[in-house]
Order: C-alpha cells, then sequence, then structure tokens
C-alpha cells in the first residue's frame, strides 16, 4: 500500500513494499523551508526503511547553494547514520540550468566524501 504525504509544496511518495521513498518537487523550495522539508523526510525514510530514493526536481527551480551545502556537511551524515549506508537513488534533474548544476556539485562533493571514507 502506498502512502502519501505533502511537505512544503512536495508531494512524498513511499511505497513500502519496494523500500522507495519518490520526492516530487512542484514549486522552489527554498533556505528554511528546505532544510524544514528535509528533517521532515528522515523520520519518514527510517518509518519504512527507505532503501530507494526518487528525487524528482523538474519543478524545484534553482537550488541555492547554501541549502545543498548544508545537505552535504549536516543531513545526509546524518541519514547515513539513521538509515544506513546502503542506498540506491534516481534523480531527475530540476529544468532550471542554475539548479541542475548546484546538485551536480553537491553530488560530486558526496561522492569525494565517501571515497575519502573508504580509502581510509
Amino acid at each position: 500500500m502506498q502512502h502519501s504525504y505533502t511537505i512544503q509544496h512536495t508531494l512524498l511518495e513511499v511505497e513500502p513494499q519496494h523500500k522507495l521513498l519518490a520526492v516530487i518537487w512542484t514549486r522552489p523550495v527554498l533556505n528554511q523551508a528546505y532544510w524544514e522539508l528535509w528533517e521532515a523526510i528522515l523520520p519518514i525514510a527510517r518509518d519504512f526503511k527507505v532503501t530507494r530514493w526518487l528525487l524528482d526536481q523538474r519543478k524545484m527551480g534553482a537550488m541555492m547553494p547554501a541549502d545543498m551545502e548544508w545537505v552535504v556537511a549536516d543531513w545526509y551524515p546524518r541519514s547515513v547514520k539513521l538509515l544506513g549506508s546502503y542506498c540506491r537513488s534516481a534523480m531527475i534533474v530540476s529544468q532550471n540550468v542554475f539548479g541542475e548544476l548546484t546538485v551536480k556539485k553537491g553530488i560530486t562533493t558526496l561522492h569525494q566524501q565517501q571515497d575519502l571514507e573508504t580509502a581510509s
């Protein structure tokens, strides 16, 4: 049975049988609202033991670099501690080129951090 939530004008759809959480932006969400969205997502992901993520950012708009930095430095490490490091993600990038570039830079930073942790 699928579960749906709406937080900060963002649709969350959970498919528990697949341990999948889809995050679908319906409009731009920035700064404090963006952080609050991800804080609200974390307990939902924990409760449903999410290991698969689908992020549909087409309508997300431009992303503030500070928001991506917060995800990389703060939210992501906490999510790994809570959910474990095994997960798979798929992303549909923003239609806004600046949003797409910010997200790609953040993903590159996450991969570099993971490579450093693996090497240690």
